[in-house]
């Protein structure tokens, strides 16, 4: 929607099946593929199951519109 800090991150392992929490999860066992910076006009498309978190801006705001399509 605007420009922005705080990127998405997208790691190697993604989830498996239907269970939305099929283990615990720790930060040591993901490894980190790509960030992607937010920039107005343009859209990230990827397969959500890969595990994705988000970074929060230091300073103004982050707006997001999101699409989960199946």
């Amino acid at each position: 929607v605007i420009d922005a800090e705080g990127g998405t991150i997208l790691t190697d392992k993604r989830r498996e099946g239907n269970d939305y929490i099929d283990r615990a999860l720790r930060v040591e066992d993901h490894t980190i593929i790509k960030r992607v910076t937010p920039k107005q006009g343009s859209a990230l498309v990827f397969d959500g199951r890969y595990y994705h978190t988000t970074q929060q801006p230091q300073r103004n705001i982050r707006s997001v519109i999101n699409f989960n399509l199946t």
